[in-house]
């Protein structure tokens, strides 16, 4: 899908910044503010191959203008997060 980079179900937010050809502090603050959606698996984040889509889809249709998603119920290794509360 992305050159370079396995076809993984998850990335991680330096993958997901070089696929974005951004720097990486820009990125972590981009999933910060839920712009887009990941997921923490303990210290780490992990950006879908979906996020990543989503992410790249709104900038093109909304311009620069911010977006919020909402990942409450995003997947987590088939169990949403919703059936862990």
């Amino acid at each position: 899908m992305y050159p370079n980079y396995p076809d993984d179900p998850f990335y991680t937010v330096e993958e997901t910044a070089k696929i974005l050809k951004l720097p990486v502090t820009s990125c972590y603050d981009l999933v910060r503010q839920k712009k887009i959606p990941a997921v923490k698996l303990g210290k780490h984040w992990r950006i879908s191959r979906e996020g990543i889509e989503y992410f790249t889809f709104a900038q093109k249709t909304e311009g620069n203008q911010s977006h919020t998603v909402e990942t409450n119920n995003v997947i987590l290794l088939g169990a949403s997060r919703e059936a862990k509360k």
